[in-house]
């Protein structure tokens, strides 16, 4: 969403989270009086919500803001905010879903790819104690093999007389 930088000038009167801009700026921004208006500050991550009341008597490139707005947002007579038409509620929702089921997939792609790893790898090490395993067993069906024959042969011998 496009903003205006304005100019920081203290209110004559008064009057907490209020703005006076000039209205040709409310104009621009497609703003009816009262609206929110977001000012974002140079180094703030969160923007700041004031309600946009016109008056011709601002200079266009001004915005009017209490003392004490002035205070809470850091702000100094002659600072410069960027003023943006505040988001309706629903559409900072969507937006919000929709980055975190953003965040949700790229996690779920990373547990995928981590699991299908971890499945190949223990794929292959079993694969590998199979074939080990298998060798093994044939050893030992030889030695069993051998074994068998030797007392086969050794019972199918005549015994020497004594």
């Amino acid at each position: 969403m496009t903003g205006v930088t304005l100019i920081v000038r203290k209110r004559a009167f008064p009057s907490q989270g209020r703005a006076r801009i000039h209205e040709s700026v409310l104009e621009n921004l497609q703003i009816a009086e009262g609206d929110l208006v977001d000012l974002t500050i140079e180094g703030d991550a969160v923007p700041h919500p004031v309600a946009a009341f016109a008056d011709s008597l601002v200079d266009e490139g001004e915005i009017r803001l209490s003392s004490e707005d002035m205070a809470s947002f850091h702000l100094a007579e002659g600072s410069e905010v960027t003023v943006t038409k505040r988001p309706p509620p629903g559409e900072k929702i969507r937006k919000a879903a929709k980055s975190a089921a953003g965040d949700l997939k790229e996690s779920l792609d990373a547990a995928e790819t981590s699991v299908k790893s971890g499945v190949a790898r223990v794929e292959e090490k079993a694969g590998t104690a199979a074939s080990d395993l298998k060798e093994e067993l044939k050893k030992a069906e030889s030695s069993v093999k051998k074994g068998a024959s030797r007392v086969s042969g050794a019972i199918r011998k005549p015994r020497k007389e004594e």
